[in-house]
């Protein structure tokens, strides 16, 4: 049987604090750097809003089959393909999400992820 990791609130709420600077400057970055002024955001969780995120050996599931996918920063392709490798190595009952706000830049999608 897996177990699921859920970080306690109080923690959430912690680790914001310790590093609300960063987040609000990279809110900044993301409203700067939209198409026609509107910030553009991506985000790939370990699952849907109605799911669980399973536990792994070491890390939870997704983590697990992230790291996998990545290979050591081996990957080539964009944050799409990144997601549907992801994605076939995990069970049906754990679906990473893969969700954009605003208006992501496509050249943006298309690059390896964690490029900077």
């Amino acid at each position: 049987m897996r177990r699921v990791r859920v970080m306690p609130v109080v923690r959430q709420q912690q680790l914001f604090e310790r590093d609300r600077e960063f987040y609000q400057e990279l809110q900044r970055e993301l409203r700067k750097n939209g198409v026609d002024g509107e910030p553009g955001t991506l985000l790939i969780s370990a699952c849907q809003d109605d799911q669980f995120a399973l536990d792994g050996r070491v890390n939870g599931a997704f983590t697990e089959a992230l790291l996998r996918v990545w290979d050591a920063g081996a990957f080539s392709g964009g944050y799409r393909d990144f997601h549907r490798a992801i994605r076939e190595r995990l069970p049906r009952t754990q679906v990473p999400n893969l969700h954009t706000t605003g208006s992501p830049a496509p050249d943006f999608l298309g690059q390896k992820p964690f490029t900077v």
